[in-house]
């Protein structure tokens, strides 16, 4: 696991124990990048929200390379 000013990078099969609501970025195999707040899995989809407003996404969980959680 490295450190970084930001938070931790961690490994996919870690997301479940991310607290709900905990800012996150995440990593794609594709070369994206989402940052928002973690709301948590559906079905195969990470549920992410806005940080500046109340609308969510769902991001496919089998395209996650990583994610940092951010450090409050």
């Amino acid at each position: 696991m490295a450190k970084t000013k930001q938070g931790l990078l961690k490994e996919p099969k870690d997301l479940q124990d991310c607290p709900i609501g905990n800012e996150v970025n995440l990593f794609f195999n594709n070369g994206d990048e989402y940052c928002g707040l973690y709301k948590g899995m559906d079905d195969n989809e990470i549920m992410i929200q806005s940080t500046t407003s109340t609308s969510q996404i769902g991001l496919p969980f089998n395209r996650l390379t990583g994610y940092l959680q951010r450090i409050k």
